[in-house]
């Protein structure tokens, strides 16, 4: 009641929007602090399985050709049977399950299942009788893992996976420039409204580049702005025409600082 008190339709937007139309309504435009991510209905269950990777390809290699290790590992006799492991298929099905009806949905919704699939995975492995494979497999799990950790922290450093406005908002802010000075080119990124504390908020549009290039008035206040900002993949979609009227100031992590090009530039 204090938090709508202080700002009013918080409750109908937190209540009613973030967890019944954000559930509800595909691609819905509610969102004041983020958007709407939809996706295709039933997908969470990819989800599930790529955020179990690599085991969720690994175990299953151990019911072929061994029938009787499988009957062991599906849960050998009534007596190995843990009193938990209903909760356990519960807490790991549930996420996908609840999500299978919805289509806004982000990957990271079926990380709730992850502890309960490990405990169900490793009480598999240990009912397996082979351990010579039971220890092949893990290993090659955990080289895998670690690869593609290593690969996807690599990228991360070459191709700017990043994603972060602050390596080209922070360095400018502490020259001594203003948000109010920088905009956005399409799209303002979550990143940008953190580190400026809200204060950056102004988008041109693509449509809008060249009145934003002239300083033309018709864009109103925008058109005053010094700098702009935008990912690398739109800074190489640009025209020749436009990149050329555009300095580049510097990039980081994915994002470009640019300036209109001078007469000396």
């Amino acid at each position: 009641m204090m938090a709508e008190l202080r700002s009013p339709g918080f409750l109908e937007y937190f209540l009613v929007g973030e967890h019944w139309s954000r559930f509800t309504q595909p691609g819905w435009t509610g969102d004041l602090y983020g958007t709407a991510h939809e996706q295709a209905r039933g997908i969470v269950w990819a989800y599930l399985a790529v955020g179990f990777l690599p085991w969720s390809l690994l175990l299953p290699w151990l019911l072929i050709g061994r029938r009787r290790a499988a009957r062991q590992i599906a849960g050998g006799t009534r007596s190995e049977r843990s009193p938990d492991t209903a909760l356990l298929v519960a807490w790991a099905l549930t996420p996908a399950l609840l999500f299978s009806a919805s289509r806004n949905i982000l990957w990271t919704y079926v990380l709730p299942a992850a502890p309960a699939l490990a405990i169900l995975a490793g009480r598999w492995l240990a009912r397996d009788t082979r351990q010579g494979v039971v220890h092949g497999l893990v290993a090659t799990g955990l080289v895998l893992l670690t690869g593609g950790a290593a690969a996807l922290l690599l990228s991360q450093g070459s191709v700017g996976a990043i994603r972060s406005a602050s390596g080209v908002l922070l360095p400018l802010l502490s020259g001594g420039h203003k948000a109010s000075e920088v905009s956005f080119l399409n799209a303002l990124p979550y990143s940008a409204s953190f580190y400026t504390a809200g204060k950056a908020h102004d988008v041109v549009k693509d449509e809008e580049l060249d009145l934003w290039l002239r300083r033309d008035p018709k864009l109103g206040p925008l058109h005053e702005h010094e700098f702009l900002v935008t990912t690398e993949k739109s800074w190489r979609s640009l025209s020749g025409s436009r990149r050329s009227q555009l300095h580049v100031l510097f990039d980081a992590d994915g994002y470009v600082l640019l300036v209109r090009a001078g007469p000396a530039g």
